[in-house]
């Protein structure tokens, strides 16, 4: 504030993380300034929104660009905008001499609204990384979009693979969506972590976020949101919050309040320097009162790698790091246990070992075990739905390989092939429809036939397994 007004500063470069400190702090000599570019990572738009209105008449530059491509590649002035901004912030468009395209992971232009990755051409891209071949040849390559002039004039032949996702908008601008690497699956869900965080930054008392997916003591990844405010914020309240936003499985499993986040030599977030969350989420340790709960935590522990003693009968499973997987694995351990039907759904719904407990003393189901029917001729082994839609689409289509998985495995010169002889052999033999046959009655109803262990045709060509 006092070297803006000491050396009548008027144009202003910050790292996106200094500028939201400066409009946190509302600094009175902002309002001097004439231009303020913008840049590093991606702008907050809360805190350009804030800006906006604290200084009207002060131009906020959006400035992107990797260093790869000398710094600057697009700019966007934040002040031609009629609205405030959503959960982005736009780039903009590019600087002179440089050209970027939106591509599919073909390499293929995407038109406006689908999200692409963008690639940078022009006099800005560097011929590569000093002593790294590899790493250059991976994201610095030919262009295919160089036009006939530009080759004439030996010009914008190379294209610099960012990794950045982007989209087109209808007006021309860009807007930046997040990176490549930072999206992960969670669940069998493919998320963006940006996404997230631009969520977190919406809450009135949060100033930065991040988000991150880590891995628990069982090597599941789960996800840790770190968020910078004055006081410390409920997490449950939090995940309430983030709950009506985004779906369930966005969710963060954990939240962890900074009073500053860390930021590298660049002033970007230091991620590494981080600490490391605290999956137990309880505000305080309610201990199991019951013989029910008393398992119940004890299985939920064993799953998540926890000490027993650590979890609270009125943690989340899902906020402890479980997951779709691993509700699986906690419904078919408990229905086991207490010998009582208790399905996936049933964590989901009840999700604390208190509320499982309640839900298996009350539900007095038996779990149901396959049997097995007993049939007085072979022609009685009807077939599933399932099997009859198959063992149709192959009739009708007069053979099909559609649901063959050919696989083609090279065996070293180590290789036991008579220990390989005998685990193929417990497969087929725990799997009878690996040896079974699909047959038609008189009445032209498919029937299938198992085929004895014993008589079943395989063998091993052990001939071309000496080399």
């Amino acid at each position: 504030n006092q070297l803006i007004e000491q050396y009548h500063i008027t144009n202003f470069l910050a790292i996106s993380t200094f500028f939201n400190t400066l409009v946190d702090a509302q600094l009175p000599n902002l309002a001097k300034l004439r231009y303020i570019l913008a840049g590093g990572e991606a702008l907050s738009a809360v805190h350009v929104n804030k800006f906006l209105k604290l200084y009207p008449n002060v131009n906020l530059v959006n400035a992107y660009g990797p260093t790869e491509t000398t710094t600057l590649a697009t700019t966007y002035l934040t002040n031609q905008s009629q609205t405030s901004f959503g959960n982005n912030v736009p780039i903009g468009v590019p600087l002179p001499n440089t050209s970027v395209y939106v591509l599919n992971p073909q390499r293929r232009p995407l038109p406006i609204g689908c999200i692409g990755e963008l690639y940078i051409g022009g006099a800005g891209v560097a011929r590569g990384y000093l002593n790294n071949v590899e790493m250059t040849n991976k994201v610095f390559i030919k262009n295919p979009f160089q036009t006939e002039d530009e080759r004439k004039q030996n010009y914008n032949d190379r294209i610099y693979k960012t990794g950045d996702l982007v989209r087109l908008l209808p007006d021309g601008n860009i807007e930046y969506i997040g990176r490549n690497d930072f999206q992960v699956k969670i669940r069998g869900f493919r998320i963006e972590l940006g996404e997230i965080e631009a969520q977190l930054m919406m809450h009135p008392q949060i100033k930065q976020a991040t988000v991150l997916a880590l891995n628990n003591q069982s090597g599941y990844k789960y996800l840790a949101a770190y968020y910078v405010a004055d006081n410390e914020l409920d997490s449950a309240e939090l995940a309430a919050y983030l709950i009506n936003l985004l779906p369930d499985y966005m969710v963060p499993s954990t939240f962890v309040h900074l009073f500053v986040m860390p930021v590298t030599i660049n002033g970007k977030i230091d991620q590494r320097a981080l600490p490391k969350p605290v999956l137990l989420t309880q505000t305080s340790y309610v201990a199991p009162s019951s013989t029910s709960e008393h398992k119940i935590v004890e299985a939920i522990a064993t799953l998540l790698g926890f000490e027993a003693n650590a979890i609270s009968v009125t943690d989340d499973f899902f906020r402890l790091g479980g997951n779709s997987i691993l509700a699986i694995k906690l419904s078919s351990k408990l229905t086991r246990e207490f010998d009582r039907s208790i399905r996936v759904a049933d964590i989901f719904t009840f999700r604390t070992a208190q509320k499982i407990a309640q839900f298996i003393d009350k539900n007095q189901e038996k779990r149901q075990s396959i049997s097995v029917m007993p049939v007085d001729h072979i022609e009685q082994q009807l077939l599933s739905f399932a099997q009859e839609r198959l063992w149709f689409i192959d009739s009708y289509e007069g053979g099909s390989n559609a649901y063959n998985v050919p696989l083609v495995f090279k065996l070293t010169s180590t290789t036991d092939i008579n220990l390989l002889e005998k685990a193929i052999y417990a497969i087929i033999e725990r799997h009878e429809v690996l040896r079974s046959l699909i047959k038609t009655n008189a009445q032209g109803i498919g029937y299938q036939q198992i085929i004895d262990l014993e008589q079943f045709p395989w063998k091993v060509n052990k001939q071309n397994c000496s080399s």
